[in-house]
């Protein structure tokens, strides 16, 4: 594992919301929980005309970690304003950018001298469908290895996903029965506490396969169904799930939306992202996504986008099953688990 203490930690697009709402919080409490030390370089960049003073008074820091931040106007001339401040034997940049400009910013960076010192941490949605993940990755890749891209799914670092991988395969009793013959079926349900909220615009352009089923459950159902790993290291474990998605075949898909939703999800949890900042500061690659299983996801779902009559369902209920079987009774069998 690498230091993250010699690393240089760059955040493109500082002054947009995610910075502000999950980047900055999250380095944050890695300072206090001393994963990153006052050795570490923090620098923001955008298009804000904003001095270090008056960017720093937007965030709800501590006068200690707010020492670390610097702030840089644009990417031409970061390199040398990088280079003036230390000499760091890595280059984190999270890329806190509209995915639109993904490829021109790895450009970008490569024309102001970042090379093979250099990852780069991308959020999703990564691409919105298969020709257009594919072509985003190419063009990312004719900048950066893939070995420099960090593509980011915060649901892997949730502790119940995580503990998926130590359930089937460090569990002596499980793991022997955790196949076809004793297992009849698997209901994967994302249930969620809450509207669409202030996120109609978002919802209406990309909707819940893209936000949600392409990404975050095509990587639990790998996870669930996989083969067993040579080992839990992030290469084995990347090898497996791609070839559950390439036997991956969907049979049907039935839309559903809930009663209200044309009159109007901020609940990431921010440990999250703790845990995949510190994964990628320090070189782990286990929790995030590579270009062939974003392109597999993609390729496999295509089909299903925007396809198919709308159903209508009562807000905060459980829709109509519309397969040959019930939806698990979470409620009934959480009762029996009281």
């Amino acid at each position: 594992m690498l230091s993250v203490s010699d690393s240089a930690i760059i955040i493109l697009g500082a002054s947009g919301d995610l910075a502000k709402r999950k980047f900055i919080p999250a380095l944050a409490k890695l300072y206090e929980k001393g994963a990153i030390d006052s050795s570490s370089l923090i620098v923001e960049t955008g298009r804000t005309p904003f001095n270090n003073n008056s960017f720093i008074a937007r965030f709800d820091i501590s006068t200690e970690f707010s020492e670390l931040l610097y702030y840089h106007r644009g990417i031409p001339g970061l390199g040398q304003f990088i280079k003036k401040k230390g000499s760091f034997s890595r280059i984190i940049f999270f890329v806190a950018l509209p995915p639109s400009v993904y490829a021109a910013t790895a450009e970008a960076l490569l024309k102001d001298g970042f090379g093979q010192e250099s990852i780069l941490i991308i959020e999703k949605p990564y691409g919105h469908d298969y020709k257009s993940a594919t072509k985003l990755n190419t063009q990312i890749k004719s900048f950066f290895d893939e070995s420099q891209i960090f593509r980011i799914d915060y649901y892997l670092a949730k502790e119940a996903v995580q503990n998926i991988l130590v359930f089937r395969f460090a569990n002596s009793l499980f793991y022997p029965l955790w196949n076809s013959r004793y297992i009849e079926s698997i209901q994967i349900n994302a249930f969620e506490s809450f509207g669409v909220e202030n996120r109609g615009a978002y919802f209406d352009k990309a909707g819940i396969i893209r936000d949600v089923v392409q990404n975050h459950l095509m990587q639990l159902l790998s996870l669930i169904t996989m083969e067993a790993p040579v080992s839990l290291e992030a290469e084995d474990i990347r090898v497996q799930k791609i070839n559950l998605l390439k036997a991956l075949s969907f049979l049907e898909c039935y839309r559903y939306q809930y009663d209200g939703y044309r009159d109007s999800f901020d609940q990431e949890i921010p440990e999250a992202y703790e845990r995949l900042l510190l994964d990628a500061l320090k070189g782990d690659r286990t929790l995030f996504i590579s270009a062939e299983e974003t392109e597999l996801s993609w390729k496999k779902i295509g089909n299903f986008l925007d396809r198919g009559k709308l159903k209508v369902y009562r807000k905060g209920t459980i829709p109509e099953s519309s397969f040959d079987i019930e939806w698990i009774d979470f409620e009934k069998y959480g009762s029996v688990c009281q």
